[in-house]
């Protein structure tokens, strides 16, 4: 800004001293999560605020750690809408409701990397009915949202993983 022909600078801020950081910075991610697609974006945006606004550094484990934190936390909302579905999916998912259910719930708790199981014992866990998990778990296979990682077996459940080459975004 300039006045009277002199500049003059924002006033300087306090940073936040050790004891506050790890707190002040979840508050940050919280207050910014909902804008980041991804959760390198949200890591970004930390260690660039943390570096401005901290008395003394974090360490990257433990920035990445808050990010983490608070992209799971979400304000204790989750994340549904993760997926970009090509027509002809979208249409069967359209025309199959419990498989377009299925899908929204492994969407929000699922990352693009992540392994999972669909065991039919989720079923029963939600209180939905008995056949509701195997057939959305089948017509998730079918239409190649989903791959299968590892079958199931007796001392193992299956395993399951977003479709190989597609990323939450590109499904």
């Amino acid at each position: 800004m300039r006045s009277g022909g002199s500049w003059q600078t924002a006033p300087p801020f306090e940073r936040i001293p050790e004891g506050r950081r790890n707190n002040e910075l979840f508050k940050y991610c919280n207050s910014i999560v909902g804008y980041c697609d991804e959760l390198d974006q949200l890591i970004d945006a930390a260690t660039t605020w943390a570096a401005d606004r901290l008395a003394s550094p974090l360490s990257s484990a433990e920035i990445i750690k808050t990010c983490d934190s608070a992209w799971q936390y979400r304000g204790g909302r989750k994340r549904i809408v993760n997926h970009i579905v090509e027509r002809p999916e979208y249409e069967a998912l359209v025309a199959n409701t419990g498989a377009l259910a299925l899908f929204a719930f492994l969407s929000a708790e699922n990352g693009a990397g992540a392994e999972f199981m669909i065991a039919n014992g989720l079923g029963a866990a939600r209180g939905w009915p008995r056949r509701f998990v195997p057939a959305g778990r089948e017509a998730l296979l079918r239409l190649g949202l989903i791959e299968c990682v590892r079958l199931p077996g007796k001392k193992a459940p299956g395993l399951y993983r977003w479709r190989l080459g597609a990323s939450p975004t590109a499904i």
